[in-house]
């Protein structure tokens, strides 16, 4: 499944010589933030329109926090890893709702390449 291979990729490696500061002022400008703003709220509209239980609620909430426990285990700059968390809710949420976007696919592909998205993509 997706999501564990984005777990897995959680690991010391993506965060050895990464500039947290320019990474957060990366996802802080555009395009970064409007690509994520926009993303997001077309999946919460897509939550509305199809519907989504609190089983799956629950089961994003799972995700985000072992996403996050796991990245303080390898780093401990929790803006980051609570920027990362809802990165890995928004893919969870795509994946339930069927969404798909050309970035966001991109977004997937840099923790899969174990790189912290930001910048454009």
């Amino acid at each position: 499944m997706l999501m564990e291979k984005l777990l897995d990729s959680i690991t010391s490696e993506m965060f050895s010589n990464l500039d947290i500061e320019k990474t957060l002022a990366d996802r802080d400008c555009d395009p970064f933030s409007s690509n994520l703003i926009k993303t997001y709220k077309e999946i919460e509209k897509l939550k509305i329109e199809k519907g989504y239980s609190d089983e799956q609620i629950e089961e994003n909430d799972v995700y985000r926090k072992r996403m996050f426990f796991k990245a303080c285990d390898v780093h401990t700059y929790n803006e980051l890893m609570g920027y990362i968390s809802d990165d890995f809710g928004l893919i969870y949420d795509s994946i339930q709702l069927d969404y798909k976007s050309p970035w966001l696919e991109k977004l997937i592909a840099c923790y899969l390449e174990k790189r912290v998205p930001c910048g454009d993509l």
